[in-house]
């Protein structure tokens, strides 16, 4: 709590002209000023950085907006590698969080991805920077926005250009590391009186490699005390496909008609060497198991979007319609042989595992929603959704050795229903929106052990109220002084892969099993924010979350499981600061900072409490008229996420750019983890046993990234679609 108090101050010492003191008792009472530019300065700057584009973050009432064209280290990296660096996200060890918070929903163009875990990763990570315009950071979203994902969402917003003629953005990016990494990216778009036609293409094909140290201490009463000393290493190559295509229809001069086509493919190809030693009571080596597996997986993603927009009126009254179909499929086969030996190099025992794991999931929505302009500058808005879902998955495992084989099925549908409402009005200096939407779900599962033995059946029913609101307060005509008040209530239900009971092996010594049991987490957050001309925001948010969900390890004998499961409460209380400053007229200065103290609460026993400290930025230099130059990075101290305490981590990356022929084409040169300190580590403490983990891939980079934007482009015109609904939640395993 010393720590949260502590950096709070010093958040609070970045408003302009502050008389800063700090009393703590045994200590000396210290005092400082600190200064901002003068406005008149200000004032003038400002008209230089809306001349060189858009600023790299922008404050809006309900969200943070990323313009992820304004930074260079973003040159030849993926979204994945985007998201990373973004102030209040933490991408780590296949998780994903908002303000320190996971359960983000990742929504793309405003439509839900409907992908999670690996799934999600697999695809962002192949997804190329170059084809994303911005990026939009939404903690608490409206009510037209599905209420999945208790860390509000994350909108990954697609380039689309719409101006008159053929145009042509071409990125072509190579990257080198300890092993080779090729993108590239190719948008297309044409406009012709009252057609617009668009498309998109990428590529990725990406050698990596994972690099795992791993020891497990053991000491129950029950056995002698024993120690496992693992070490794996996993060599991989990525082969990605993913495309775009649409277009819009005027059919009148009020309606629009549109059709939006999205796909995806994956070959994934894995070799794996793993090395674990058995250690005794007395520390001596007891035998050593030696493995070596091979993955293979193949994944597509296919979506299709119909979308309406019609003009009711001349007041600006608009009706939308959207229907929505998402088919995915999964196809994965692995087989891992080990061989156990006793300290002479004698081996005494063989085992294999031979698996596979088709999975395929089927999405079908449609909703309709309305904005309405009424009297005295109110406006209304409302509408419907419903969405069905089907996902399958069958699992055959088999040991040539032990002669063992099994078979389980899973199958899962949910349907969500859903309505809202919201109205907003703005006044002079004070504005407001309120909304509220309903959500009724209904799910049900079957799984089985063997193909004609029913093993388990379950269903549920349950509906949500899930109220929003805003306020914000200008304190002069010139909205120097702007402040914002948000609360909200969202959910995250349970992905299939934490409810999914069947049991993924990954070695005889670990594996995972979701949980049928998990019951969907509640959260309920408020957020108060102050922002200074646009270039100065300081804020504080308090979220409490019921049931929260979250990955738990068990033991069970020598093997550990990784399960899901449901903590009684999680209390996360957040401070932050963002500036964005040109401190000179070649120097934007970007900074964010926060504070977050952190509470976990199982039924039995309090999990964690945790006091944590982010800060990441840029520094952007404009060194000749045709070069610029950036720095950036980002460090964390320990965080906590269910029973893991996550080390300290941080990453420096640096770009220097050069554009050609009016800035057409541009050449940029970029390092990203420099000093190849993005080491994940973490520490689980059990009952039991003691499980610490380090994981290293290859996150030191560097590419050289050529971009091409050929064409014209004028007369404008964007057209916002897309079914607002659930979160990403399609995945194996």
């Amino acid at each position: 709590m010393k720590q949260f108090i502590l950096t709070s101050w010093l958040c609070l010492c970045l408003l302009n002209g502050l008389n800063a003191q700090i009393t703590v008792v045994g200590y000396k009472i210290y005092r400082e000023q600190f200064i901002l530019l003068k406005e008149k300065k200000i004032d003038l700057k400002e008209v230089v950085i809306q001349a060189e584009g858009k600023r790299y973050l922008e404050q809006k009432l309900d969200r943070t907006v990323i313009n992820v064209e304004a930074s260079l280290s973003h040159a030849g990296s993926s979204v994945l590698d985007v998201l990373g660096n973004l102030p209040g996200v933490e991408v780590s060890d296949n998780q994903m969080s908002l303000k320190g918070q996971s359960g983000t929903a990742v929504y793309i163009d405003g439509r839900p991805s409907y992908l999670s875990g690996k799934d999600l990763y697999t695809y962002l990570g192949s997804l190329s920077a170059s084809a994303i315009a911005q990026i939009e950071l939404i903690p608490n979203p409206p009510a037209k926005y599905g209420a999945g994902g208790t860390a509000g969402i994350i909108n990954i917003k697609t380039k689309r250009e719409t101006g008159t003629g053929f145009n042509v953005n071409l990125t072509i990016s190579y990257g080198q590391g300890r092993y080779g990494k090729t993108t590239g990216n190719l948008g297309v778009n044409y406009r012709k009186e009252k057609l617009n036609v668009f498309g998109n293409i990428g590529y990725d094909v990406t050698d990596n490699f994972f690099q795992v140290e791993r020891l497990r201490t053991f000491y129950p009463e029950e056995i002698q005390r024993y120690t496992l000393q693992q070490y794996n290493f996993e060599t991989s190559r990525k082969r990605s496909f993913n495309y775009k295509a649409g277009l819009d229809y005027e059919v009148g001069t009020k309606t629009n008609l549109g059709l939006i086509v999205n796909g995806f493919s994956n070959q994934y190809h894995e070799r794996g060497l793993y090395r674990i030693q058995f250690l005794n009571a007395e520390n001596s080596l007891d035998s050593i198991l030696k493995t070596t597996s091979t993955l293979e997986k193949q994944t597509r993603n296919t979506s299709l979007n119909i979308y309406l927009k019609h003009l009711l009126d001349k007041s600006g009254a608009e009706f939308n319609v959207n229907l929505d179909y998402l088919a995915y499929n999964d196809q994965s086969k692995q087989h891992s042989e080990g061989l156990t030996y006793n300290p002479g190099q004698i081996i005494v025992s063989r085992d294999d595992l031979g698996s596979e794991n088709p999975f395929d999931a089927k999405i079908y929505s449609a909703s309709s929603d309305i904005d309405y302009p009424l009297r005295g500058g109110l406006k209304l808005s409302g509408g419907l959704q419903s969405i069905y879902s089907l996902r399958n998955s069958k699992g055959h495992y088999v040991s040539r050795y032990s002669d063992q084989e099994e078979y389980n099925s899973f199958n899962y549908k949910e349907h969500i229903d859903a309505a809202f409402f919201s109205l907003q009005k703005e006044f002079k200096r004070f504005s407001f929106q309120a909304g509220l939407r309903f959500e009724q779900t209904s799910t049900s599962f079957l799984q089985q052990h063997h193909l004609t033995e029913v093993s388990s059946s379950v269903s549920g029913n349950y509906g949500n109220f899930f109220p929003t609101v805003y306020l914000s307060y200008k304190m002069d005509s010139s909205d120097r002084h702007l402040f914002i008040l948000s609360a909200g209530k969202r959910i995250t239900r349970p992905d299939y892969e934490d409810l999914n009971p069947s049991v993924f092996f990954f070695d005889r010594y670990y594996s995972n099993q979701g949980n049928p049991l998990i019951v969907p987490a509640f959260s309920n957050m408020a957020d108060l924010s102050y922002t200074y001309r646009g270039q100065f925001t300081m804020g504080l948010s308090y979220t409490q979350i019921r049931n929260k969900i979250t990955s738990y390890y068990l033991q069970k004998g020598n093997s550990l499981v990784n399960t899901t499961v449901n903590l009684d409460r999680a209390v996360l209380m957040n401070m932050y600061v963002t500036t964005s400053v040109r401190l000179k007229s070649w120097w934007l200065s970007t900074l964010n900072l926060s504070i977050q103290e952190s509470k976990y609460k199982a039924s039995n026993e309090d999990t964690h409490q945790l006091c944590t400290f982010t800060v990441n930025g840029s520094q952007q230099f404009k060194i000749e008229k045709d070069w610029t130059a950036e720095i950036s990075g980002s460090y964390r101290t320990r965080i906590s996420y269910g029973q893991g305490i996550y080390s300290p981590i941080g990453r420096l990356n640096l770009a220097l750019s050069r554009g050609f022929y009016r800035n057409l084409f541009n050449l940029t040169l970029s390092a990203r983890d420099l000093l190849y300190s993005w080491n994940i580590k973490r520490d689980i403490v059990f009952k039991d046993a003691v499980f610490r983990s380090s994981n290293q891939n290859d996150t030191r980079q560097i590419n050289l990234t050529l971009t091409a934007k050929i064409g014209r482009l004028k007369n404008k015109k964007t057209h916002q679609n897309g079914i607002q609904s659930e979160e990403k939640r399609v995945s194996a395993n």
